[in-house]
């Protein structure tokens, strides 16, 4: 059983997934000059509902856009051996968890989106998997408003993303990777 922790000051991914911040952040940053624009001075006067709206948006696009910034500062670039029989970004994994639901995900290095199955590397569930072979019992924790949960899950198959299908009687040796210097 293994428990994977990646350290919190540093975000791994591709070179996608940092050209993906990057053209996150330029949008975040339209839309920080949109809102600005939109806000007029008050002067003496109290902010409006609409203008208090405005802020509030305008808040939530700047904290946005302060995460990230941290993410590209931190970034540690890694390739993506499609030949490794490990989990890697953008392969299919199908996961049982502990009460014995199952389902199907892709890892990605970009942004989660439950609904199609995308769990970024940045969750802690992304974390426990990445570069995880097939049988493994994985430990990972989330943490919600009643305080820290333990789960764990295990790696019932992995689709890489070209489709290759990896053998669950083949070796799990864990490719070398180093991290690439950011351009």
């Amino acid at each position: 059983m293994t428990n994977t922790t990646i350290n919190q000051q540093q975000f791994i991914m591709t070179q996608e997934g940092l050209s993906w911040r990057e053209t996150k952040m330029a949008e975040l940053g339209k839309t920080k000059e949109h809102l600005k624009k939109q806000l007029v001075p008050t002067g003496e006067r109290s902010l409006s509902a609409d203008e208090q709206e405005l802020l509030a948006a305008l808040q939530i696009v700047q904290n946005s856009i302060a995460a990230v910034q941290t993410e590209i500062y931190n970034a540690v670039l890694v390739d993506n051996p499609q030949d490794s029989n490990l989990v890697g970004f953008n392969d299919r994994i199908t996961i049982c968890f502990d009460a014995g639901d199952t389902d199907e995900v892709t890892l990605v290095d970009t942004e989660s989106d439950p609904l199609t199955g995308r769990i970024s590397l940045s969750t802690p569930l992304g974390a426990a998997i990445y570069q995880m072979p097939i049988g493994e019992q994985i430990k990972y924790n989330i943490v919600g408003r009643k305080g820290t949960i333990e789960e764990s899950a295990t790696i019932l198959a992995i689709t890489k993303a070209d489709g290759r299908v990896v053998d669950p009687h083949e070796p799990s040796i864990k490719p070398v990777t180093k991290a690439k210097e950011k351009k």
